[in-house]
C-alpha cells in the first residue's frame, strides 16, 4: 500500500508563474545522497538493507534506520536542525538514538511538497519543515507484515509550502532503548509550484 503526503499554504489573492524550485535528489535515482546531509545510520539507496519493500517510484529510494550506526539524540537534532529537546517532546519518551537525512531549499512561489514513505516496526518516525516535526507513526502504526528483515511496516504513504527557504527532515529514533531496531524509507520527494488564478 502507497501513502502520500501533501501540505500546501496558498493566498487565493495571487497570480502566480511556474517557477523551478530547488529540491535536489528527491527520488534518490543518483543511487547516493548527493544534496542531503546525513547523520547516523543511512544505508545508501543501492543498498539492499531494506530488500523486500519496492521503492514507490523509480529504482531507489532513501532510507534511514535507528541500528547500528546510530547517533545521540542530541547529534540528530542538531544536524537535522531541530531544537535540543525538541524529539523528546513528541510525547513517546526519551528519545536515545536514531538517524536522519535533510536538506535546505527554496522555493520563489507557494509550491506542494510531496513524498512517500514507509515505517518498519518500532518507535516513531517523523519528519520536520523549518524545526516544525510531525509523527508520521510510532509504535502503535505497524501494522502489515514486512517483506523485510523487520517484521512489521506501515506501508506506504503519501506526505506540503510557500515560498521560501525551508530545511526538510527525516528521522526514525529510538525510545527508552539502544538495541531495538527500526527504520523509515522515504522517496519520490517532490516540489510542484502552484499557479493560483487572480480573483
Amino acid at each position: 500500500m502507497h501513502r502520500l503526503i501533501a501540505l500546501s499554504l496558498v493566498s487565493p489573492f495571487l497570480s502566480i508563474a511556474v517557477s523551478a524550485a530547488s529540491l535536489m535528489n528527491g527520488g534518490f535515482e543518483t543511487g547516493t545522497y548527493s544534496s542531503w546531509t546525513t547523520v547516523g545510520s543511512t544505508p545508501a539507496p543501492t543498498s539492499s538493507a531494506f530488500a523486500g519493500s519496492t521503492p514507490p517510484q523509480g529504482l531507489y529510494q532513501g532510507g534511514m534506520s535507528k541500528g547500528f550506526g546510530s547517533v545521540t539524540d542530541s547529534s540528530l537534532e542538531s544536524t537535522l536542525g531541530l531544537t535540543a529537546g525538541a524529539l523528546d517532546n513528541m510525547g513517546n519518551g526519551n528519545v536515545t538514538t536514531g538517524s536522519g537525512i535533510a536538506q535546505t531549499y527554496t522555493v520563489t512561489a507557494p509550491s506542494t511538497l510531496t513524498f512517500n514513505w514507509n515505517f518498519l516496526t518500532d518507535d516513531f518516525a517523523f519528519f520536520s519543515l523549518n524545526g516544525s516535526i510531525t509523527k508520521l507513526a510510532d509504535t502503535n502504526n505497524p501494522s502489515i507484515t514486512s517483506p523485510t528483515a523487520f517484521d512489521r511496516e506501515t506501508g506506504y504513504h503519501v506526505t506540503l509550502a510557500t515560498a521560501g527557504t525551508y530545511n526538510l527532515a527525516f528521522g526514525a529514533v529510538n525510545v527508552s532503548d539502544t538495541f531495538i531496531r527500526s527504520a523509515l524509507l522515504v522517496d519520490n520527494i517532490t516540489l510542484t509550484t502552484l499557479t493560483v488564478p487572480e480573483p
